[in-house]
């Protein structure tokens, strides 16, 4: 949000000063409202001049130009300088409900400042109407700039903030003005597949199950497909889906790879570009090529010092794909890099964490499991989320009742069902794990019939094929009880359909084909 503030002030400062260093304390000598409007103008622009070019307080300043933007009510450049250091007062006091305010009421065309400012400050308030109406200004404004600097963080923030507050379906019409405005195109690409998915949902919702090609070039991989291919409520565009993706999903899984190539090329020096790459790969199953594409570039004795978030997922991949291929002691030695790493000063660190306690688990590698978990249990409470802690919990519950502990189990199964509202998948797995396969069914059904858990339960209960991030488990999983539970079955049956081996993405056959030459022992 900083960066987008400095941004928007910059060239209405000018016609003041420099902006202020920071807000200090109330300047006891500051002049009183009474007192300035005694003052001859000559002596109040004296004044100004002393507190811009010593770089005083807005607390000093502010009364000053305030005094003279009452005697140049028509002087329209010094107004806009004094609403300029309103708003700089304001966020330097971190008054962003009163500097929202100013923007509406005298900027809300953002001829002065970025239409990006007035975004970020009704995010920072909580206010999701405010969001909303900023968004539509500067998408009908076509502003490049603003959109264009529109961050991931920052469009994911408001994206969530939208759908919890009812404004979903707004904000996919507004998805859909983005790609059709072509403004899509000059916004950040691990946003964009974000935006079509949002454009294709309004399409279907105003019956438009055609012309979909604009859209689904921003859709790249496999992964948006699987739920969309799946979902009942896009059946009419399931002929073009499946043309666009081709037999085993061949047609999108090139696509990707081919994109992903072409601009790491360009940017070798990104590691998010090499992480993406990864992604591609690993998911078209290359896994030799992840392997060998991580091991040439991340130097393994200085990881855990020079921590990079996407080196660390490429790291990830590259251990699921030695999963595999059957090299699991190389992928142990993989995870086990990140336990070196400091927690409090990468906690983004915590995702590889719970990964490597999950996957241990998966394995029934129990003795290992036990102190792999404990290290989850040990993060910082602060930087989980719910969906961490249910992952920690299920692994716990299953670990503490496959090693005898019933107690133990029983409490992380407390937890589970506390924390895991928003991952019904999770806690089946928990239930699953310890004889509570009835009360996961029943647990899916109710989740099935709630329009924020449907979409992604529909791609849970798909068969495993179609498990792009594949991690190798040995344990029940969700969609084990379609076959024993017939309720859950038809309750999916309602809202989607099971895809067809046809659609089975390439990267399934290649495990199968690894699994039955690991069985046979052959290399």
């Amino acid at each position: 949000m900083n960066s987008t503030f400095v941004a928007a002030m910059g060239g209405a400062m000018l016609l003041l000063a420099a902006p202020a260093a920071g807000q200090e304390a109330d300047d006891a000598d500051a002049a009183t409202v009474a007192n300035l409007r005694a003052l001859p103008t000559d002596e109040l622009q004296e004044r100004i001049n002393r507190a811009f070019g010593g770089d005083r307080p807005c607390a000093e300043k502010l009364p000053l130009v305030t005094e003279m933007a009452r005697r140049k009510a028509n002087d329209n450049k010094f107004q806009n300088a004094f609403f300029a250091l309103q708003i700089q007062c304001a966020l330097e006091s971190r008054a962003y409900g009163e500097a929202l305010e100013l923007l509406e009421d005298k900027d809300p065309a953002g001829e002065i400042f970025s239409l990006g400012l007035g975004i970020d400050l009704a995010v920072a308030t909580d206010q999701p109407q405010a969001t909303l109406t900023w968004l539509e200004r500067a998408i009908d404004a076509r502003d490049r700039e603003t959109l264009g600097e529109m961050d991931r963080n920052r469009w994911f923030g408001l994206g969530r903030m939208l759908t919890d507050a009812g404004f979903g379906d707004r904000f996919d019409e507004l998805r859909l003005q983005i790609v059709d405005s072509k403004l899509i195109e000059v916004m950040d690409r691990r946003i964009t597949a974000s935006i079509a998915l949002g454009a294709f949902r309004a399409k279907m919702a105003s019956g438009n199950a055609t012309e979909l090609d604009a859209v689904l070039a921003y859709l790249p991989g496999q992964t948006p497909y699987v739920g969309l291919l799946a979902d009942r409520r896009y059946e009419a565009a399931w002929p073009a889906l499946e043309r666009w993706v081709g037999p085993n999903m061949r047609e999108a899984t090139a696509r990707h790879v081919a994109e992903e190539t072409q601009y790491f090329r360009a940017n070798e020096d990104d590691s998010a570009a090499f992480q993406d790459l990864m992604h591609a790969l690993y998911f078209a199953g290359e896994y030799e090529s992840v392997v060998e594409m991580v091991e040439a570039r991340i130097d393994a004795d200085a990881f855990a010092e020079n921590f990079d978030e996407d080196e660390g997922w490429a790291l990830n991949l590259a251990a699921y794909s030695l999963d595999v291929l059957g090299r699991r002691v190389e992928a142990d030695a993989i995870f086990d890099r990140f336990t070196a790493v400091e927690t409090a000063e990468h906690p983004d660190v915590l995702n590889f964490i719970i990964n490597r306690a999950s996957r241990l688990v998966g394995q029934r590698r129990w003795d290992l499991a036990e102190a792999a978990v404990s290290d989850a249990e040990g993060l910082p409470e602060n930087f989980l989320t719910d969906y961490a802690k249910s992952l920690i919990a299920r692994d716990r519950a299953c670990l503490a009742f496959a090693t005898g502990d019933a107690s133990a189990a029983e409490a992380a199964l407390d937890t589970l069902r506390e924390v895991g509202a928003d991952a019904p998948h999770v806690v089946a797995m928990g239930l699953q794990c310890t004889d509570r396969s009835d009360e996961a069914a029943q647990l899916l059904v109710a989740a099935l019939d709630e329009d924020g858990q449907r979409a992604n339960l529909i791609e849970e209960l798909q068969p495993e094929a179609f498990d792009l991030f594949y991690t190798r488990s040995e344990l029940p999983q969700p969609r084990d009880l379609l076959a024993t539970h017939p309720a859950l079955a038809a309750r999916l049956a309602e809202y989607a359909r099971i895809l067809p081996a046809e659609l089975y993405p390439v990267a399934a056959s290649k495990r199968a084909t690894l699994r039955a030459a690991q069985s046979a022992g052959t290399p």
